[in-house]
């Protein structure tokens, strides 16, 4: 149930992990004086409103490990923010339906060995590097700008993804179903 009134969670340090998680409120992984922020979920993340990853003081991680799936609902944010420093990072099998923002001077890295990143509408934002790595990244449709890459994983792009630019490196190997001959 979405909270009556703007509400922000701060989330600061290693806690244990939780079961599932739906998320109506603001969701902020503040690196800090408690050390690195670490998000880890056993199962689901489901995200109806916003999580931020953004640091307050020294240069610590924000990092969100879901042991399911995370899906970015059509009316959630990621934002990824640069704040005082420190690594963003991201571990899970992603459904993008909403809007995933990486701001200047910060990078998003997800590790995804073994894992999927499916963009299926909304968009990615990338003023600065968002990095799929080890794994496979699934374009079915929305938008990409900026820098979006997939390092040593696998590319699939659907013939319904619109226009966009993705950058393939290391070891990768990229499926542009658009440029198929049809019949």
């Amino acid at each position: 149930i979405a909270p009556a009134t703007a509400t922000t969670v701060y989330f600061q340090g290693s806690q244990p992990a939780v079961q599932s998680l739906v998320n109506y409120a603001t969701l902020w992984l503040r690196g800090g004086a408690s050390g690195h922020a670490a998000l880890s979920v056993i199962s689901n993340l489901t995200n109806h409103g916003t999580i931020q990853l953004q640091t307050v003081s020294g240069g610590w991680d924000d990092s969100i490990s879901v042991g399911g799936s995370l899906a970015n609902a059509p009316d959630g944010l990621i934002e990824v923010n640069l704040g005082t420093g420190g690594g963003r990072y991201l571990t899970a099998n992603v459904v993008n339906q909403g809007v995933l923002n990486v701001a200047g001077g910060t990078s998003l890295y997800g590790n995804g060995a073994g894992k999927v990143f499916r963009q299926e509408s909304g968009s990615i934002n990338a003023t600065n590097f968002f990095t799929w790595a080890d794994g496979h990244f699934d374009f079915v449709g929305g938008f990409l700008t900026g820098l979006v890459a997939v390092r040593n994983g696998s590319l699939d792009v659907a013939l319904m993804a619109g226009a966009s630019t993705i950058n393939c490196a290391g070891a990768s190997t990229s499926i542009d179903r658009r440029s198929r001959p049809k019949g």
